[in-house]
């Protein structure tokens, strides 16, 4: 792999914060962090070519500042040396970078960073993982669908949790391609990853689930509500993720109007996971 990295950074305010995401959101390998004032987001990418057309649209349509750097090391070696162990009840997350991690859990997931979100390392994945792993304690279930699924990390999580088959979806052509090679890394056969959006697609429309898991933004969210509402069977799950915790209120309010009522929330660095249950 090319040796030559760059990175964009730039510094975001709250209010700010929702639709500069959702502006960034086709690029890849993004990271975002709170900081006493202000967020500060940074983008990773071999093309520097494409962070500069990044940093144009920055500065032209939202007036931000932002800089990118040359980082003088390999993909790999930045990776692992920024890599985080994540651990959960169950799980033993990272990116498999560390050849003398001893597993400390009774699931390890290796999930290497690429193109496709979910490496586990960002707030927003890990409440997910410790959503499922709490409902998943409380309730048996046997249907199961993962939408905006990435590099497939909540997938595996059902999948080694439930033994059940998992069928999930995602909009990027990257995250099939990455959704495979994760599952074989991660010795799972049972999970089914199909390149579509939404929830109407012929493969799925005569399906119903028990649990629907989505780890987006807000605003997709809730532009899929009534699509998510129609596939969540009566009595069903949904645990939404990708939102931050003043946003808690309004997400549930839509929801609320789709029959849901919420179970409990999880916080974590001013991101939260909410998980509902569908009136019967």
């Amino acid at each position: 792999m090319d040796s030559s990295l760059f990175e964009l950074r730039f510094e975001v305010s709250r209010q700010n914060l929702e639709k500069i995401l959702i502006f960034i959101s086709k690029l890849k390998n993004i990271s975002w962090f709170k900081k006493k004032k202000y967020w500060e987001i940074t983008i990773l990418n071999h093309r520097k070519a494409t962070l500069e057309s990044c940093r144009e649209k920055l500065k032209q349509i939202y007036k931000i500042d932002s800089k990118i750097n040359k980082i003088k090391a390999n993909w790999i070696n930045h990776n692992q040396k920024n890599e985080k162990i994540i651990n959960t009840q169950f799980f033993q997350i990272s990116q498999g970078l560390n050849s003398h991690l001893k597993k400390k859990k009774k699931y390890k997931l290796t999930i290497p960073a690429a193109n496709s979100f979910g490496t586990g390392q960002h707030e927003s994945t890990i409440l997910a993982v410790l959503a499922i792993e709490k409902l998943i304690k409380k309730k048996k279930f046997y249907s199961f669908f993962d939408l905006g699924t990435g590099t497939g990390i909540l997938s595996f999580v059902l999948a080694k949790l439930t033994k059940s088959k998992i069928l999930s979806c995602d909009i990027d052509s990257a995250s099939i391609v990455n959704f495979g090679e994760n599952m074989k890394k991660n010795g799972l056969n049972n999970c089914k990853n199909f390149r579509f959006n939404g929830l109407k697609h012929h493969v799925i429309r005569k399906k119903s689930f028990e649990l629907i898991v989505c780890n987006i933004l807000l605003k997709p969210i809730i532009k899929i509500a009534n699509q998510i509402s129609n596939k969540v069977r009566s009595g069903g799950y949904v645990i939404l993720s990708g939102i931050l915790k003043d946003q808690i209120n309004f997400l549930y309010s839509v929801y609320y109007s789709y029959n849901f009522v919420m179970l409990f929330k999880l916080s974590l660095n001013n991101w939260s996971v909410i998980v509902l249950k569908k009136r019967k």
